[in-house]
């Protein structure tokens, strides 16, 4: 899997395409924005501050994503989480892309034939598709960009194996080659990084491997088959069994398996669709619909479907279905960028011109809202959202206070920590489930938080939170969007 040395200069090219691409699009992670910190990002970065100081997730600190994932928010926060400073989460996030990267153009070295044509072309598919990732990225530091790594280290074995012998039969149907178990524990191991950062995302995993599977069965190699699925199996053990041992030893297991595998599905159940535009139509679904074209072209041409084919189909067919069915917030789509390079490289030919029109008109279609974004990022990081809070709130009565419904930025300012593990997003939370409100209330009567900050200008939609609030604390000063409350006595 070595490449070319002569190819080291491209890839530095890239790389450093990647690094000015992330400078000005994580705007939570990137020095450029030090008073920018997004939202999730900013919950996910004191998450990882909290374990590093010997706090629990789920029980310590309560947020549904998964431990695999917190454990890089926590190797992120080591030189702390402030942007000014460079963040080590920054860093891992350009080397986490460059993986990616690097995988997919391993990928079309092992269908097309190396040369200056061929890098030239991977190039253009990676800045024709910086924009969509710039925009459904979301500012960085999300669970799908995390997951990008190990999606696009799954699709490259995919292509491997479906692209070896390629003077062979190659259908589904060939009984040329066994499936190599070194490939199944691989897959495992990419499945459960990613079902230990959201499980949905490992959507294009399951489906490749899904593919295998019934190509094995198809071909009656029962033995191959049990031996990938014994290796897949030792795969996903070797990244379960150590995550599963910490959190028994935390006494929080039950918790982690509820919170991810439970609580999750009620939420997907709960948040599902926003009605979309034209536009946002396009942003979303043009990739996939570009793919299945592309593939079905390629199909209607040669007349024959090779194993390669069948994967890519169900690859797409799998993706499009899952965001027909959860397509409320656009960083869901960033899972769709490595499939859609995937497909390009495979199926797009330097001598398709009407491809290639295609992707980079739709390309320069995201130019004008990424623009828009980069704007957006610099006018918010001249207008921080707790521009005050440090002169107000004395150090030693940080550590006792709460937001509710407020920006989860508010625990990197130094010292604040909350008093309930319900920290953030309080709001929908309680929405899907209602008796985590008793257990929120329970924190506030008896921890008898000092300060608690909500937004300004309404009430709380919880008349008990907010008879709490009313009877017991008074304004002591406010910001822009927020009411700093300190509690009476």
């Amino acid at each position: 899997m070595k490449p070319d040395k002569k190819l080291w200069s491209n890839y530095f090219f890239i790389l450093i395409i990647l690094i000015v691409f992330m400078c000005f699009f994580s705007s939570s992670t990137s020095p450029l924005f030090d008073n920018c910190y997004g939202m999730d990002s900013a919950y996910y970065r004191f998450i990882g501050l909290s374990i590093l100081k010997g706090k629990t997730p789920y029980l310590d600190v309560w947020e549904n994503k998964g431990p695999v994932f917190y454990l890089i928010q926590a190797i992120g926060a080591l030189n702390g989480t402030r942007n000014g400073k460079i963040s080590l989460i920054f860093p891992m996030q350009i080397f986490a892309l460059a993986v990616s990267i690097f995988f997919l153009e391993r990928i079309d070295f092992v269908f097309h034939v190396n040369g200056k044509r061929r890098m030239l072309r991977f190039t253009l598919f990676i800045v024709c598709s910086l924009p969509l990732l710039a925009l459904t990225m979301a500012g960085g530091n999300l669970t799908e960009e995390w997951s990008l790594p190990f999606i696009s280290c799954s699709l490259y074995f995919f292509a491997k194996y479906a692209g070896k012998n390629k003077s062979a039969d190659n259908s589904l149907e060939s009984k040329n080659f066994d499936h190599p178990r070194s490939y199944a524990f691989i897959h495992g191991i990419n499945f459960a990084m990613v079902a230990f950062i959201r499980i949905n995302n490992a959507i294009t995993i399951c489906a490749g491997i899904i593919v295998i599977g019934i190509g094995l069965m198809i071909r009656k190699q029962w033995k191959n088959l049990f031996e990938n699925f014994c290796f897949g199996l030792a795969g996903i053990t070797v990244i379960a069994f150590p995550v599963f041992i910490w959190f028994l030893s935390k006494h929080a297991l039950g918790e982690m398996l509820y919170v991810n595998y439970i609580y999750g599905f009620k939420y997907a159940d709960v948040i599902s669709h926003n009605y979309l535009s034209v536009h946002d139509m396009i942003v979303r679904f043009f990739p996939m619909a570009l793919s299945c074209l592309l593939i079905l072209i390629h199909l209607l041409k040669e007349r024959e479907v090779r194993l390669i084919d069948f994967i890519s189909l169900a690859i797409v067919a799998a993706n499009t279905c899952f965001f027909v069915i959860q397509s409320s917030f656009l960083h869901y789509f960033t899972i769709i960028i490595p499939v859609f390079l995937f497909v390009l490289i495979i199926y797009l030919r330097p001598a398709d011109i009407p491809g290639l029109i295609l992707i980079i008109a739709f390309s320069a279609f995201l130019v004008p809202d990424c623009r828009k974004m980069i704007s957006d990022s610099f006018r918010d990081n001249q207008n921080p959202e707790f521009p005050t809070a440090k002169l107000y709130v004395p150090k030693s009565e940080r550590n006792s206070m709460i937001a509710i419904g407020v920006q989860p930025e508010i625990y990197l300012i130094d010292g604040m920590f909350p008093c309930s593990r319900f920290a953030a997003f309080q709001l929908g939370l309680f929405y899907i489930e209602p008796k985590f409100k008793d257990e929120f209330i329970t924190s506030l009567e008896t921890e008898k938080p000092v300060w608690i900050v909500v937004p300004r200008g309404g009430n709380l939609p919880y008349p008990d939170i907010q008879n709490i609030i009313d009877t017991e604390y008074s304004v002591n000063f406010s910001e822009i969007h927020y009411a700093f409350y300190r509690r009476n006595n």
